[in-house]
């Protein structure tokens, strides 16, 4: 039988073109201390929204950050990225000025974007929902009514090798004011997360970027990557 996207990919994601012509080969779920990762179709742009509470600091510093790594590895037809809020405190504010300042230090493009609010029917359009903390992972399940497929993350569970409920929170710098701290982590875990998805793109035959020995996505230095509170 002929490989089909319906095989490994939610209904709704039929509709988007792949952007693979050769098949790829089903990929084994990844596992982090035992919490196994349902696996997403290599054959389309694995689709990630990030999200914190009022999506004007650190979840578009992750959607920018993680863009820009995409990108400086050429594999930017591979990958959908965007962010969303769990409230509506800030629905269609701009990024934080401190948010637009620290990625404008490091040298990464700070994406168009304003805030909105995640959707209840988003959970069928997206492969992985990126939260920043512990309250941001409570508050993507209620909204998505569970998680039955296991796409809800925690950002530094990719860069601690650890379940969500172990990881780190990523500190929220409109309370702390340290967007820099923010970014380390943020830096450290969109790497990570990056790494993590290359594992399967090198499975499914993808575009040479993904294995290209030595390639470095990094942009420039970074602080010490921080524990967040």
């Amino acid at each position: 039988m002929g490989w089909s996207g319906r095989d490994t990919l939610p209904h709704a994601f039929v509709r988007y073109a792949p952007v693979c012509a050769t098949p790829p080969v089903r990929p084994t779920p990844l596992t982090r201390k035992g919490a196994s990762v349902a696996p997403f179709s290599t054959s389309q742009a694995i689709r990630i929204l990030f999200v914190c509470h009022g999506n004007i600091c650190r979840s578009t510093m992750a959607q920018s950050v993680m863009q820009h790594l995409v990108d400086q590895a050429g594999l930017s037809a591979c990958f959908v990225i965007d962010s969303a809020a769990t409230s509506t405190e800030e629905i269609g504010e701009a990024p934080h000025h401190g948010t637009r300042r620290v990625l404008s230090d490091h040298g990464v493009p700070c994406v168009p974007h304003r805030a909105r609010q995640l959707r209840r029917g988003e959970y069928e359009q997206w492969d992985l929902f990126v939260g920043m903390d512990a309250a941001n992972i409570r508050n993507m399940r209620r909204m998505l009514t569970g998680d039955a497929a296991g796409k809800v993350h925690k950002l530094m569970e990719y860069a601690e090798a650890s379940s969500a409920d172990e990881a780190a929170d990523v500190a929220d710098p409109w309370y702390t004011g340290d967007f820099e701290t923010t970014y380390a982590d943020v830096l450290a875990g969109c790497e990570a997360l990056l790494a993590w998805c290359r594992s399967y793109l090198v499975k499914a035959g993808r575009p040479a970027a993904a294995v290209r020995p030595g390639a470095s996505a990094r942009p420039a230095a970074a602080p010490t990557p921080k524990a967040g509170r």
